[in-house]
């Protein structure tokens, strides 16, 4: 993801998960570890400020993604808005959080992730995995992704992956917003600091990694 434009934003700090560092094996961790939800939870209130909708922290768990954390435009409950609970799970290919990750995978990892097929939901789009890689191709381009109504009716997600300093997605940040009151032209709002919020916690985690003191501010 390219650094974003505009002022200051709130980060999610990573220097204390270990995340995406090297496990005992040799692997890099493909997905946070239970501390990241409390570390990331101030920024996620701080986010919300900023956007004043309901933001979302998930992370993938197969070819579905789980609800970590939520911050409500009505309160600071860990409640996630319309239904969805932290702790519920949903194909990651309806999230707009979850095409953001998905979109940073190969074709070839999205056939596997996939191989048995698509999972059927009532309000989806996307039914095929060719569906899946054209719309991946898209999400590719702009480096974030929506979903108009297909997690379910009555609301608008947009999203962007959280990735690790090899670009591996790990987690991804939404904002929920009803559709009646949503506005493509307000679009850019979302994303900004949705992924001014993840470039922040990716850099600070690659300067940690590094041995170098992160930036202030």
């Amino acid at each position: 993801m390219h650094s974003p434009s505009g002022g200051s934003q709130p980060r999610i700090t990573t220097a204390s998960t270990g995340w995406g560092r090297p496990d005992r094996n040799g692997r890099r961790r493909r997905s946070p570890p239970r501390s990241f939800g409390n570390i990331a939870h101030d920024a996620l209130v701080e986010l919300q400020k900023t956007v004043e909708e309901t933001v979302q922290l998930m992370v993938m768990r197969g070819g579905n993604i789980q609800f970590i954390d939520s911050s409500t435009a009505s309160s600071r409950r860990r409640h996630c808005a319309w239904g969805m609970r932290v702790g519920d799970k949903m194909p990651a290919f309806v999230s707009a959080g979850g095409k953001a990750m998905l979109a940073r995978l190969a074709n070839s990892e999205l056939e596997d992730l996939y191989r048995t097929g698509l999972r059927p939901w009532p309000t989806g789009r996307i039914d095929t995995l060719a569906t899946l890689k054209r719309n991946m191709t898209k999400v590719r381009r702009v480096d974030f992704a929506t979903n108009f109504e297909e997690t379910e009716q009555g609301v608008v997600g947009v999203g962007v992956s959280i990735n690790d300093p090899d670009d591996r997605p790990v987690a991804a940040l939404t904002t929920a917003t009803p559709s009646i009151r949503f506005n493509r032209a307000d679009m850019p709002d979302h994303v900004r600091p949705c992924a001014g919020t993840a470039y922040c916690g990716r850099q600070h985690h690659g300067a940690v990694a590094g041995g170098r003191a992160p930036a202030g501010g």
